[in-house]
């Protein structure tokens, strides 16, 4: 399992190994991550301040027929970890 968590002194992302009996379950806390259940990560981009602190991590999850995907980001802001679901604006006329 992959521990996600924020540094109080500097607002970055710390990525590591938790042991299982200390994560809780992120579909409880926030239930549309489910929407990646059972899809495979494609791709992920780590993402820096300009002061170079890595405080987001964008993750795009894929179906094996390439059909159905979903792509979360996390970021950290005020010692928190915020999630957003990233989704396509299409320009006009596309």
């Amino acid at each position: 399992m992959v521990e996600e968590r924020s540094d109080d002194t500097t607002d970055e992302f710390i990525l590591g190994n938790a042991p299982v009996e200390e994560m809780s379950e992120l579909a409880i806390l926030y239930p549309r991550v489910s929407d990646a259940y059972g899809l495979a990560l494609n791709w992920s981009w780590e993402m820096k301040t300009l002061q170079g602190y890595f405080d987001a991590v964008q993750m795009e999850f894929t179906h094996a027929s390439l059909k159905n995907s979903v792509t979360f980001q996390f970021k950290v802001a005020a010692s928190a970890i915020w999630i957003f679901r990233v989704t396509e604006v299409r320009m006009k006329g596309r």
